[in-house]
């Protein structure tokens, strides 16, 4: 008889990271080339993406929460904890941490550089902008 919470909590940990990476390659493989491509201006292109990201940031949140509590369920319960187990909870506390840094020190300060200076331009060397 399978164990139906067990399997549960695994396919929502499975289906978490599944949106929150598939995300991430849709986003960078598909759409961004395309508004980049298909917006008047570059600006105008910097402004969809924004909104696109910001949009995007929620739904990374709830994909850490949900890691969060189908992890700390597998562990606690089922004392799913061994070296391999651990190396995946580091991998996915590492992930965790860089994206709520981008979420939460990121991307306000970038906000805010756009409020407060609209006129200025990203310069990267060699960039034909």
């Amino acid at each position: 008889m399978p164990n139906w919470t067990w399997q549960t909590l695994h396919f929502l940990q499975v289906a978490a990271l599944g949106v929150w990476l598939g995300g991430m390659v849709t986003i960078g493989v598909l759409v961004a080339p395309a508004v980049f491509a298909l917006a008047p201006t570059r600006a105008d292109a910097g402004r969809i993406m924004a909104a696109v990201f910001a949009r995007f940031d929620r739904v990374v949140l709830a994909c850490i929460v949900l890691l969060a509590i189908s992890s700390g369920l597998l562990v606690g319960v089922y004392g799913r904890l061994s070296p391999w187990y651990a190396i995946q909870y580091v991998c996915l506390g590492m992930m965790s941490a860089s994206a709520l840094f981008g979420i939460l020190i990121v991307s306000p300060r970038i906000r805010r550089l756009r409020r407060d200076h609209p006129e200025a331009r990203l310069i990267v060397t060699g960039c034909r902008c």
